[in-house]
Parts: structure tokens; sequence; C-alpha cells
């Protein structure tokens, strides 16, 4: 594998030859960056439609033998651009061998420094984006980036966790190009305010604010076309932490909202969890007069039905003054409280494809009761029915210890006066947790956890069993800022029992 740099664009290298393993081009890449960062360049004539703080990666291929307009990305190791005339030869015309592209800007935290964000592709086709943070910058290169900065505010944000490039998106929207579009658009709240909202702290439209009708026109009407998760990963994580603005993020709102409704995409709240679907509805529902949707709300699984009932009957008063008011359907309430509120039946649950139901006696009578679940990758939800008198009446509201990016649940078994709620991490290694729930003094209690874990992937590993007490009642609303987690590795040996790897 050997990396050419473009005698006529010094942020241009061609890789000839790139190595089969993936993995290898992306390490190789990532030390040209740096090394190309601690290098002085002469500043030459930027490549048309990019950014001038990038870095361009592309696989030497094409057409090399010289003919016009069809020369190859070696064309542009000795000759510039040509976009105009009878032929054109320009980098853009060879996306299938784009290997990666960095965008950088000194970091806010240390401006002596290059943070950024590296969005890498297979075939052309974008694969995934990374955070860069904290690379050396060469003296000379740091004085040209920020008289950069003087002369031309930089367009990139890269304090947002999914920035590429806004120049990017708009060569791509300019080109009706739907799939690079989609890899380009906002990830989240962040950027998506940065480039298509209003700036309140000194009253100045976004680049993009003017044009936000437009743009987001074309994104959902892109994502019913293209790449469906990639469009609804999007639309999810701008409307996580979002808030009402006016024009761009109205238009969003109510353009998510109908997506949502038409597509019947209900899952895509359904399926986050309660702390992901409160900030998602709310940012859904949020404006100077939030309003009910209640045909919206019918379609919710019941603990998401029950966040957005919650919003609308306090949450949207912190930042509104007069939301719509609701009221609680007559059948979900409960004659003894004095104000309505929802309750849960296991009707609610069975058949319902995102979570699983056991039957296990809960509170020691000798009576099987239900218990219902969130499965995984759907939440954290944990429902106790109890029966009594041949009905299964609700007993508490809890959690299933699934935690977002860490341990899932695995399953829900009984055991002497209680059951035991198992989690596991679900992608590679040992790491496995038993959450033992025993029913003391009219209340259910997680008396103690049960984590395993895997030393090494070495010949002497060991198994590492830790058992520890934990006494927390179940209707703790802290209870998982109060779980005491695995100790740590130099604790192990002391604190914990070995098992041998089979």
């Amino acid at each position: 594998m050997q990396f050419i740099q473009s005698e006529v664009y010094s942020n241009l290298y061609l890789v000839k030859y790139p190595d089969k393993d993936y993995s290898k081009v992306q390490s190789a890449i990532l030390e040209k960056i740096q090394e190309y960062l601690k290098t002085e360049h002469q500043t030459g004539k930027p490549l048309a439609y990019t950014n001038e703080n990038g870095i361009y990666f592309y696989e030497l291929g094409g057409r090399t033998l010289g003919f016009i307009g069809d020369a190859g990305t070696g064309y542009f190791i000795d000759h510039e651009e040509d976009l105009g005339g009878f032929v054109s030869e320009e980098l853009g015309m060879y996306t299938e061998y784009r290997l990666a592209e960095f965008y950088y800007d000194s970091c806010p935290q240390d401006s002596s420094l290059v943070c950024g964000e590296i969005a890498y592709f297979k075939e052309g086709d974008w694969f995934k984006t990374d955070s860069l943070h904290n690379f050396v910058i060469l003296a000379a290169n740091l004085r040209s980036l920020n008289e950069k900065k003087i002369l031309e505010p930089s367009s990139l944000d890269t304090s947002s966790s999914s920035s590429v490039s806004i120049e990017q998106l708009k060569r791509a929207f300019a080109k009706k190009n739907e799939a690079e579009f989609l890899n380009y658009f906002p990830g989240d709240f962040q950027q998506f305010i940065s480039w298509f909202g209003w700036n309140t702290e000194n009253g100045q439209p976004a680049d993009l604010y003017a044009e936000s009708g437009a743009y987001l026109d074309y994104f959902f009407e892109s994502g019913r076309k293209e790449s469906r998760d990639l469009f609804e990963e999007k639309l999810i994580g701008i409307a996580k932490n979002g808030y009402w603005q006016e024009d761009g993020v109205n238009y969003f709102q109510d353009f998510a909202v109908a997506y949502i409704k038409k597509e019947k995409k209900y899952e895509l709240i359904n399926e986050l969890s309660s702390k992901d679907a409160n900030s998602v509805l709310f940012f859904l529902f949020d404006g100077p007069h939030p309003k009910f949707d209640a045909d919206f709300a019918s379609q919710l699984s019941p603990p998401k039905k029950e966040i957005l009932v919650e919003l609308f009957e306090s949450g949207f008063y912190d930042q509104n003054k007069n939301p719509d008011p609701i009221l609680p359907d007559p059948e979900t309430l409960d004659l003894s409280d004095d104000v309505g509120s929802i309750h849960y039946a296991l009707s609610d649950f069975e058949g319902y494809e995102h979570y699983f139901i056991r039957d296990i006696d809960i509170n020691n009578d000798g009576t099987l009761d239900k218990i219902v679940s969130a499965d995984r990758y759907q939440g954290d939800e944990l429902f106790l029915f109890v029966k009594k008198a041949g009905e299964f009446q609700p007993g508490i509201k809890t959690i299933n210890f699934s935690e977002d990016g860490g341990n899932q649940i695995v399953d829900i078994t009984a055991e002497k006066g209680g059951f035991v709620i198992k989690t596991a991490f679900p992608d590679g290694g040992l790491l496995e947790a038993y959450h033992h729930i025993r029913f003391k003094d009219n209340a259910w209690v997680l008396t103690n956890t049960v984590y395993k874990t895997q030393s090494s992937n070495g010949k002497d590993a060991m198994i590492y069993v830790c058992d520890v007490v934990q006494e927390l009642d179940l209707e703790d609303a802290h209870i998982l800022q109060k779980l005491r987690g695995m100790p740590e590795e130099q604790e192990r040996r002391r604190r914990c029992t070995v098992e041998k790897v089979e």
C-alpha cells in the first residue's frame, strides 16, 4: 500500500494498492493525517467543491492511459482539475474511488490543537464517521488555519458529534445526489440548528436558514427512496435533545410527525429507552402552543403513551405558557385518585412484539403472576402484575437493567423466594449480570447482583464471579444511580471468586 501526495493539491492523497484489510487502510490514513498536519505545505489552488480545511484520500484507479475526460484519479497527481470546456476532469467524477475525507478546525478547548471528523468510504459509499481530537499541528499550519478563520469563518462545527462539511451537503444538494445528501445531512440537533437554525446569541441566521424549507423537503423526499435506516437514524438523532424554533426547526418537527404518522413508524419511538423517548416526544410536540395528538398517542406503546401524556400534563409548562390541556381517557381513570393517571393492563402487552412475558410467582403466595419486560434493544421497562381473585392486577413499573450501549436483557427466571433478571453485553466477550429480586415487607427488593466477566482471552484466562450486595427497592426512582457495579479490576482478586474458562 503506497500513499502518493498530489503535486498540485497538497491535501489530496492517492492510495495505490490499498490493503484488503480495511482496518489497516484506516490506520494508515490516520498516520498520514498526523504526518500532514505536522508538515509545512505550500498553499495552492483548492479542490473544487471542497472545504480547504480538509484532507482527501482516494484510491488510485480509473482509466490511467490519459483518455480525455476519463483519465482516472491518477490525473490529479500532476494536473489541476478541469471544470469547463468540451470535457472536464474533476475529482468529484471519481467518488467510487473515495476512501476517506477528514475535515478539521482548531479544538474549542485548546486552539493550539486540531479536532475534526473523518468520514470513511467503502467502494465510494459512506461507511462510518469518527471524531478525532487533539492532533498536534505545525505552528505554520496553525497560523494559516487561524488566518483563514479570520478572513472567512469556518462553517465546520467541530463540537458536533457528527459534523462532516456543510460544503459537501451543499454540493450533494446541488447535484441532487440523494445518497450523498443523506450521508452529509446533520445527525444530531446541535449540528442541525447550527446549519438551519437561528443563532439566538448573535441574532444571526445559520448558513442554510433561508433555504431550510428546500433542504428539508429534499431530506424527507430522499428518505423515502434511499436508505431508510440511515434516514430514520438521523431523524431520531436530530429529535433527541431538540427544542422548538421558528422556520427550519419548526419545518422539521412538522415533517417528522407527518412521516411517522403516514408511514406508521411509531416503532421509532416505541423502541427507544424511556429517557430518549421523553426527549424525542418533547421535541416533536414542542412549540408556543403544544397540541395533543390523540391519534398519534393511540399508536404508541403504553409506556411511551404515558410519557407523552405526562409531557402535556406538566412537561411543557417549563417552556410554554399555554399548552393545550389533556384530559385522561375515562377508561384509564383510577377513581381512588383525585387526579387521573394511566394504569396498565396485561392485555396492553399480550401479543406485542417488543415485549416478552414470564409466568413467575413474584410475591410468594403460591400463585403464578406475570412479569412483562421490554425485549432486547427495545428499552428498559419492566412491569409486575399480581394475580388476585383470578385477575392480573398492576403491581409496579420498574426497569429490567438494560443499558444504552451496555448490557441488554437476556431473560427472567424464577428462583426460590423471587426471580432473577439476567443481562449480558451483546457484542462479544463475557460480561453478565444476574439481578436477584425478593419480595420483602410488601416490596420488591433487588437484594444482590452477581457479575461475571472473563479476565482475558489468553491461555491463563479466568472468570471472575462477583456477588455485590444491593438492597434497593425496585420502585426507587434513582435505582440505576444507586446500583453498585462490578468491582474494579484491582479489587476483583480480593472480593470475587474465580472459575475456570471451559
